[in-house]
């Protein structure tokens, strides 16, 4: 593995020499993957290793670009390395790539059992997915699907007439959608086109044929960029009232608090998803608003600053655990 670690490190002292070649640097590069699919087998104890030190080798050539690490299909062991090494290793992120058409078990299962997999909180995938990602958003780390798909077995249709194929498979990208929007970082589609046309495995054909949605994210951008004076105004009615709940709530229970921290850290997380929208402005008229996507390390980098300004203190999760920020 010497030399991945080698081409890795090439690559990425080639990708910031490239992207510092402009005024400003480019900011388009999403990180690095540090392996696609690995499959250790017997190794995993080897693979984990390698990926820290070789995380720790490129964090000295950037100490900022995110690391993908991807989780062999062991998510919750990989979850648990990131979670372990999140303060050494700044802005790591776990990928798990999500596919319901290539196993036997796949097969088997209707495409409406596959839907309700995925809806139902207390479904496997669900449940899994929404504990991971709070598992690593509090290590100050970041969980991804980075790949997925539309497609099913051609046997998980078998229950459903061939008229409601189209409206099943929406329901099935819908549902997946659904839930990558609540327990992930981010999700990629794959692939963008194929040789042939494919409405499970290429987006364009599944924008086109009405599986895929032809507009995800919010939309508004005049409403953001125009003038508002009653903003901040919203806001502060906004942080009270939660604060006011917040306090009511810690009252049950006596103990040491900085309700303060709380109070800083709505303030904070509103006017970072508002930095995050209000930069739509340096986009396509056409593109949709940006949002606050790795809220783990986001969080992480917020609360050494709130620590920098304020202190260190027991109460720290006031500020850091803030519902706004989450």
């Amino acid at each position: 593995m010497t030399q991945t670690t080698h081409i890795l490190r090439t690559l990425l002292t080639h990708l910031n020499a490239f992207t510092h070649s402009f005024q400003p640097p480019l900011t388009n590069i999403l990180g690095i993957e540090l392996l696609n699919e690995p499959q250790p087998g017997s190794k995993t104890p080897d693979l984990q290793k390698w990926y820290i030190e070789t995380a720790k080798t490129l964090r000295e050539i950037d100490a900022d670009v995110p690391l993908y690490f991807g989780d062999a299909w062991m998510t919750e062991q990989f979850s648990g390395l990131l979670e372990s090494h999140g303060s050494q290793l700044p802005f790591t992120v776990l990928d798990h790539h999500l596919y319901r058409c290539f196993t036997e078990g796949d097969a088997s299962t209707s495409v409406t059992q596959h839907i309700q997999n995925l809806t139902d909180p207390n479904a496997y995938t669900p449940h899994t997915f929404s504990r991971i990602n709070q598992k690593l958003e509090s290590a100050g780390c970041g969980f991804v699907i980075g790949e997925w798909s539309g497609a099913l077995n051609p046997g998980s249709f078998k229950t459903v007439g061939e008229e409601n194929e189209l409206e099943m498979r929406q329901k099935y990208v819908a549902a997946q959608m659904a839930l990558y929007e609540k327990c992930c970082a981010g999700y990629f589609f794959w692939t963008y086109k194929k040789e042939e046309p494919d409405q499970g495995w290429a987006l364009r054909d599944a924008v086109d044929a009405g599986v895929y949605p032809a507009w995800v994210g919010l939309k508004g951008r005049e409403r953001v960029l125009g003038e508002d004076s009653e903003r901040s105004t919203r806001r502060d009615v906004a942080r009270d009232q939660a604060k006011e709940a917040h306090l009511a709530y810690w009252a049950k229970y006596p103990g040491e608090y900085e309700h303060e921290r709380f109070t800083d850290g709505f303030t904070q997380g509103w006017d970072d998803a508002w930095l995050f929208f209000t930069s739509i402005k340096s986009l396509p008229v056409w593109a949709p608003i940006p949002e606050l996507g790795f809220k783990g390390p986001w969080i992480k980098k917020r609360l050494e600053e709130h620590v920098k300004e304020k202190g260190d203190g027991k109460a720290l999760w006031e500020f850091g655990t803030n519902p706004l920020l989450l």
